[in-house]
């Protein structure tokens, strides 16, 4: 991940596309400008990373506070604007100082991810099995993503796997 995540300015902008109601339009591979999500995301198992995993400090042997110190979350995403749907969220602080908790709290996924084909670059990530242990219904606190999540067809990324309804 730390060479995966190297070129990538995760903040420099999110600039010229406006998805405040959807992501339906958005191209999620070429978007990512330098970042080959499908090739970097190959190899990783997400299955045995992701089980029991304190997401604050790491996944698995990869330290994601320190692998993400250097990204610029508005760089990558150069022509994507998600300034108005992420009204409430403040993504221009490094994601080690941000708590996601909080941050996520005011944001409606049911109206921004409604229509979201997630893409074709988690090829081999099994989502159903790899969030097995974590609880997102606490960590979201007010965002319901039982519901919110209902319409999102994963299976671009996944290969034809959805998100399960009981997350």
């Amino acid at each position: 991940m730390r060479s995966a995540l190297s070129d990538v300015d995760m903040h420099s902008s999110f600039s010229d596309v406006d998805i405040s109601s959807s992501f339906s339009n958005v191209d999620m591979c070429s978007s990512l400008s330098d970042v080959d999500m499908c090739s970097s995301l190959s190899y990783v198992d997400m299955r045995s990373s992701l089980s029991d995993v304190d997401m604050c400090s790491s996944l698995s042997d990869v330290d994601m506070r320190s692998a993400l110190s250097d990204v610029d979350m508005h760089s990558s995403f150069s022509d994507v604007d998600i300034s108005s749907s992420f009204s409430n969220v403040d993504m221009c602080s490094s994601l080690s100082d941000v708590d996601m908790c909080s941050s996520l709290s005011y944001v409606d996924m049911r109206s921004s991810l409604s229509d979201v084909d997630m893409c074709s670059s988690l090829s081999d990530v099994d989502m159903c099995s790899s969030l097995s242990d974590v609880d997102m219904r606490s960590s979201l606190s007010d965002v319901d993503l039982r519901s919110s999540l209902s319409d999102v067809v994963m299976h671009t990324s996944t290969a034809g796997t959805r998100l399960p309804t009981e997350l």
